[in-house]
């Protein structure tokens, strides 16, 4: 089991309390600060955890990238939706954009605090649009911090030291 002591009922709500300013932290799958008292596991290795819903969501995506928006899409997101007992989809839109933004929508709250809706946003080509405009209501410098080269993740330098092949096609420090 990924997480005992999740798995064994001893928790039974995901946040932690409230901290000074009255926020609720977001704590999911792995107790960190309580490992040494429950014995959580001990690895150097970085789990990868995917879920069923993530598998049902990736497999709806796939179908409305196709152009298919009826039964079989739509079964996959109420599959999920079903599981919290929220209202069943009766249609995706009338369009494979329409499909697509009750997909996007569904993924973006499926995954709230698991960390995959930055690719996600690279993934559908809105990250810049998306991460700028929210940061743009943020009060701060007002400037945009995705820039076009930020969907790319950079090259290492050890392998651009080490492959000529790779540092030759290089034209800036960053990829």
């Amino acid at each position: 089991m990924y997480c005992e002591k999740c798995a064994s009922g001893k928790i039974s709500f995901p946040f932690k309390a409230a901290d000074p300013q009255g926020y609720y932290v977001w704590r999911k799958y792995e107790y960190y600060n309580e490992v040494a008292t429950y014995g959580g596991p001990a690895s150097s290795i970085n789990g990868q955890v995917i879920r069923y819903a993530d598998v049902l969501l990736m497999l709806a995506e796939s179908y409305i990238k196709q152009g298919k928006t009826g039964a079989e899409p739509l079964a996959l997101i109420n599959q999920v939706r079903k599981r919290v007992n929220a209202f069943q989809y009766t249609s995706l839109g009338a369009s494979q954009n329409d499909a697509m933004t009750v997909l996007m929508r569904e993924r973006q709250l499926e995954f709230t605090g698991e960390q995959t809706r930055y690719f996600d946003l690279i993934r559908w080509g809105i990250a810049k649009q998306t991460i700028n405009a929210t940061r743009a209501a943020e009060p701060g410098d007002g400037k945009s911090p995705f820039q076009d080269k930020n969907v790319l993740l950079p090259i290492p330098d050890v392998e651009k030291n080490y492959n000529p092949n790779v540092a030759k096609d290089i034209a800036n420090s960053w990829n």
